[in-house]
């Protein structure tokens, strides 16, 4: 003889049964978002201001600091953001990067004359406009390691393939090119792209410099 449960029959699955997500109006959600968050099936929950949902719970939204151990936000005008946030120069094979980027590390045989990491060049001294390889020693051609040839300002000179000096760059010196630094004017180029003394940008992977802008 059937019991009650045979006459009505097997009660259904509740619609949420197995759900690892959160549940709403019937419907098994990720539970990830902020506006719906939650785990193992229960009620979706929307976080409140200022809060995210993290493994299907809603926490303090991180600030722009650190976001286990890394920055989420990188704050440097230039060269580019270690993993702790700092700013460094980026022109080093194991921090290398541009236009307040997280760093990357080269690859073994790369390296990092201006922000990019590049096959290393043969070319001791520095390349001019059309790729010739100079000395690198002048004041007008100044550089090392196959970069792009850089002309000291004002009263700085080329030392070991290096401006040396206090001079400011400026629209007065750097007219043509844009400000790699302080004191160091070098034509435009897609990694150090400017006109009238700005101060030089990357142009984005692919993108070209006409013009001192990046197009």
């Amino acid at each position: 003889m059937l019991g009650l449960a045979g006459l009505l029959g097997a009660c259904p699955a509740a619609p949420c049964q197995g759900c690892a997500g959160c549940c709403d109006e019937g419907t098994c959600l990720p539970g990830t978002a902020p506006g719906a968050c939650g785990r193992d099936g229960v009620q979706c929950t929307a976080c409140g201001a200022g809060r995210t949902c993290s493994q299907g719970a809603c926490v303090p939204t991180p600030d722009a600091g650190t976001d286990a151990g890394r920055p989420r936000v990188c704050n440097c005008a230039a060269g580019c953001c270690a993993p702790d946030g700092g700013c460094v120069p980026g022109n080093l094979p194991q921090a290398c990067g541009t236009s307040g980027r997280f760093c990357a590390v080269c690859d073994a045989g790369l390296t990092c004359p201006a922000g990019i990491c590049v096959p290393v060049d043969p070319c001791g001294g520095c390349r001019d406009a059309l790729g010739l390889c100079r000395p690198g020693n002048l004041n007008t051609a100044c550089g090392r390691g196959g970069v792009l040839c850089q002309g000291c300002i004002g009263t700085d000179v080329c030392v070991a393939g290096a401006c040396v000096g206090s001079s400011t760059c400026s629209a007065d010196n750097c007219a043509l090119g844009c400000c790699a630094s302080a004191n160091i004017c070098v034509p435009a180029s897609p990694a150090q792209c400017g006109t009238a003394g700005a101060p030089c940008v990357s142009c984005p992977d692919g993108g070209a410099c006409v013009n001192g802008a990046c197009q």
